[in-house]
């Protein structure tokens, strides 16, 4: 897992990550790594950033690779969304390069944990109804019995999976299907996450199974995209996200999860967090879905124990009571109905424009800290908390403004900078005051303070005849003060050398 967070005023974007990144096998954590890349600069002529979370591949192949693939080849875009639309495209270059094992396992990955509930929940509805009944009767009795509870089981999930939406698949120009191809990777993953028992209604639960990804159903395998910044007919910056979630039929299962325009005559500020966001939830609305929960639970309780204690002390008909306590329950259903559409809603609505309207004015530097301090409060929270500490690591942050483009304000490197010359070449220049630093640690001091001198004569030849001079004084003040060193040096090294040969005399 991890934590993000986008910023967004009128005059910039602030995106910040974490760089913790869990390793999981099913529901067990195996490990957690804290340097991740989550960040990235989306194009490089356009000011316009990327970020990603929770899963950090899309069939088998690293999203840094396929970010960084789409930003050497991309074009100019009018809009943040057409960048968007341009990338989730790119995509399809890997779906049709993609080997059929990496095509299975995203498929396995959202339909294989349904099958295997539906075959466990068959399993269980069974001996729940032998340790009920125990004169079932004859083996036939029992099968048939069984094959009832089988179907039952079914539908129910036929009925579940029919409420969900369609999915807004992300259409190809080739109009690719690969049915058939598809049709066989579900039935082979189904048939491996089913037990006997289920076996014996494969084809319903492949169609089950099928429904589900034709549908809006999102696993927890998911991978988040968060597009922001501007695109070349934007004044003001905006933020739209998806998140992937395997390929049916040759095709990229994505939903659009947030779009947010900053505008002079709409929204002019706007704090968004992404993945784990309950500390973030609860800094901007007062409260998060734990929070809230709870709340609701113990008014639920109350109210009524409340009513029930109210009713039992009043000495009345028991048809007045029946009554009575009827409309005891439809005042309680309204007040829980009050709580949640309006309490909840106006409270957390009052709590954020607080908030966003102070945003609105902040400068670059502070719209910087504020997504820096977010993601730092997340991670603090789970290192003090007995939860897994799926949050931390440096914190990567960055600016990105219509003039200035995308800027790095905090960025990792999993190598020294000083060390790496090179790489900084071929990405548009190295930190210089930090290799600088660096270097001029390892040179003696006369040999740093002329090359200073030196550079500063090239950069400015008018001068040259007063640089000179003031070389000359440098050089000399520098041979001074080594001189001083030096006699220094010879001075402590002799008295060491006669307190040893005292200490060896007594």
């Amino acid at each position: 897992m991890t934590a993000e967070i986008a910023v967004l005023n009128k005059s910039a974007v602030a995106l910040a990550t974490d760089s913790a990144v869990t390793i999981s096998s099913g529901q067990q954590t195996l490990k957690i790594f804290e340097s991740a890349d989550k960040l990235f600069e989306l194009s490089t002529t356009q000011p316009i950033g990327i970020m990603v979370y929770n899963g950090m591949q899309f069939l088998g192949v690293p999203l840094e690779t396929v970010v960084k693939g789409f930003r050497k080849k991309c074009d100019d875009f009018e809009t943040v969304e057409d960048a968007a639309n341009a990338f989730l495209h790119h995509l399809y270059t890997y779906v049709d390069e993609a080997p059929e094992e990496e095509l299975r396992d995203s498929v396995a990955s959202v339909i294989a944990p349904i099958a295997a509930d539906i075959s466990t929940t068959m399993q269980q509805a069974v001996i729940k109804r032998l340790n009920d009944d125990n004169e079932i009767g004859s083996i036939e009795d029992f099968r048939e019995v069984q094959a009832k509870i089988v179907s039952d089981v079914l539908d129910r999930y036929e009925d579940s999976v029919d409420q969900l939406g369609k999915a807004q698949f992300l259409q190809r120009k080739d109009n690719r299907r690969q049915a058939a191809l598809y049709k066989r990777l579900i039935s082979n993953v189904v048939n491996d996450s089913v037990t006997l028992l289920a076996a014996s209604e494969l084809d319903r639960i492949i169609q089950i199974c099928t429904k589900v990804l034709q549908s809006n159903h999102i696993s927890n395998n998911k991978t988040g995209l968060v597009f922001a910044g501007f695109g070349g007919n934007e004044i003001f910056p905006t933020l739209i996200s998806f998140e992937i979630d395997s390929v049916f039929e040759a095709k990229v299962r994505a939903f659009q999860t947030e779009h947010c325009d900053i505008d002079r005559n709409g929204r002019r500020a706007f704090v968004r967090p992404f993945a784990q966001k309950e500390m973030v939830d609860r800094f901007l609305y007062g409260l998060d879905d734990r929070l809230r929960s709870d709340i609701t639970e113990f008014s639920s309780e109350t109210v009524r124990k409340i009513s029930e204690g109210i009713i039992g002390s009043i000495e009345i008909e028991d048809d007045q009571r029946t009554e009575l306590k009827k409309l005891a329950k439809d005042a309680e259903e309204a007040f829980m109905k009050s709580l949640n559409d309006d309490a909840f809603t106006s409270f957390q609505q009052r709590s954020r424009n607080e908030i966003e309207s102070m945003v609105e004015f902040m400068p670059k530097p502070e719209l910087a800290k504020m997504a820096e301090a977010l993601i730092d409060l997340t991670s603090i929270k789970r290192k003090v908390s007995q939860e897994l500490e799926t949050v931390g690591g440096p914190v990567d942050v960055a600016v990105i403004s219509k003039n200035d483009g995308f800027v790095w304000v905090k960025r990792k490197h999993y190598f020294p900078t000083d060390l790496n010359s090179r790489y900084f070449n071929r990405n548009g220049g190295a930190p210089q005051p930090q290799m600088e630093k660096t270097m001029m640690h390892d040179q003696p001091l006369r040999s740093s303070l002329l090359d200073r001198a030196d550079r500063k004569s090239l950069a400015m030849p008018e001068q040259k005849e007063g640089d000179d001079v003031l070389k000359e004084v440098i050089s000399k003040a520098a041979a001074e003060i080594e001189a001083v060193f030096a006699t220094s040096a010879k001075k402590y090294s002799v008295m060491d050398k006669k307190k040893k040969t005292q200490e060896a005399a007594a």
